[in-house]
């Protein structure tokens, strides 16, 4: 293969991309910027007369890659099991070849950021693909590695992201399910008994409860009786669901 070409552009630095992607996002102060050095590229690319050029692009993002030739075996090529990976380019001219490719494999690269590398990033091809579930388009003639790298870390950021609200939610889930059987319980309930776990001191009052309980206006505090009674039903021991009489329901254990 021959050297690798330069990629720098306009930006006319020898900086890695990396690194000044990295300088431009840490530039934003945000607490949350993912570890630059652990983001990792798998390439997969036709045989073409770009073969060359396309890997020396992947090549100079100054990013962790391994490479494979489209033709091989996916299973093989896109399984986590020699190494885990963030980003999957599929360097390709064929709109139709990509999305099958990618629909084809789905379940192969959930979780995965998946870009197209291509030389005919025209606005159609490329809605093309992104509808079809392409998180992004680079053209390889056009496309420079330090703004491609910014945008793969910004795709990143954005993925951990939702996987920390999928894991919060998941354990939000498991805490209910330990206190009552939430399949049973009703929307309302549902919502009540929600309020009641997350709540400060687990305490809220009948006037929270019945706005959280309602559609509209708040219902009434004789209904939530009704509501929490029904709650009580699918309670898991220990717990209970206690009034003050005053003002106030509590959940206990």
């Amino acid at each position: 293969m021959r050297q690798a070409q330069d990629f720098t552009g306009e930006h006319g630095s020898a900086s890695s991309p990396l690194a000044l992607a990295g300088t431009l996002l840490s530039s934003r102060k945000d607490d949350h910027i993912a570890d630059l050095t652990s983001l990792t590229v798998r390439y997969v690319g036709v045989r073409d007369d770009l073969l060359e050029y396309r890997l020396n692009w992947v090549q100079s993002l100054g990013i962790r890659s391994d490479e494979f030739d489209f033709s091989m075996n996916a299973e093989i090529v896109l399984s986590n099991a020699s190494s885990d990976y963030d980003v999957l380019i599929i360097g390709i001219d064929d709109v139709k070849r990509a999305i099958k490719y990618i629909r084809q494999y789905s379940d192969l690269i959930r979780n995965k950021i998946l870009v197209c590398l291509t030389r005919k990033s025209d606005p159609k091809r490329r809605a093309q693909l992104i509808l079809a579930g392409f998180d992004d388009v680079f053209d390889v003639t056009r496309t420079s590695p330090v703004e491609a790298v910014a945008r793969l870390l910004a795709f990143r950021k954005r993925y951990d992201q939702a996987r920390s609200v999928n894991s919060q939610q998941q354990a939000e889930e498991l805490l209910l399910d330990s206190i009552a059987d939430i399949r049973a319980l009703s929307p309302k309930q549902r919502m009540v008994l929600e309020a009641l776990v997350f709540a400060p001191g687990r305490s809220a009052s009948y006037a929270h409860l019945c706005d959280v309980a309602s559609d509209g206006p708040p219902i009434t505090a004789a209904h939530l009786k009704v509501i929490v009674c029904n709650i009580r039903k699918f309670l898991k021991s220990p717990f209970r669901i206690v009034s003050d009489r005053i003002s106030k329901y509590y959940l206990m254990s």
